[in-house]
C-alpha cells in the first residue's frame, strides 16, 4: 500500500490507532484507521486531530448503535503504529 500523501511514491509503513474511552467509564474500544503514511511523511498532531473530529459520526456511528458506547471526544487517543500491526489486527477481528 502507498502512502496518503499524494506527492509521495513510498511504501506505507504506519496506521492509525485510534483509542475511544466514553461511556461507561470502564469501556476502551481501539481501531485502526486506513489512514496509511510512510516514514517520511508525519501527519502532524493537529491534522489528526482535524480528522478525527471531521469523521467523528462516521467513526463513532458503530460504537453507538452495535456496543450502546458513547465516545467522549476529548478523551480519544491517537497514535501511529506500524502498518503489520494494524494489518494484522483487521485480520483478527475480521
Amino acid at each position: 500500500m502507498k502512502c496518503t500523501k499524494p506527492t509521495c511514491t513510498n511504501e506505507a509503513t504506519k496506521a492509525l490507532k485510534v483509542i475511544f474511552s466514553g461511556e461507561p467509564a470502564d469501556v476502551r474500544i481501539t481501531a485502526y484507521i486506513a489512514l496509511p503514511v510512510c516514514d517520511e511523511i508525519h501527519m502532524p498532531d493537529a491534522e489528526v486531530a482535524e480528522f478525527i473530529k471531521l469523521n467523528w459520526a462516521m467513526l463513532t456511528q458503530c460504537l453507538i448503535q452495535l456496543k450502546n458506547f458513547l465516545p467522549d471526544p476529548s478523551k480519544v487517543v491517537c497514535e501511529w503504529r506500524p502498518w503489520q500491526e494494524a494489518d494484522e489486527f483487521w485480520k483478527r477481528e475480521a
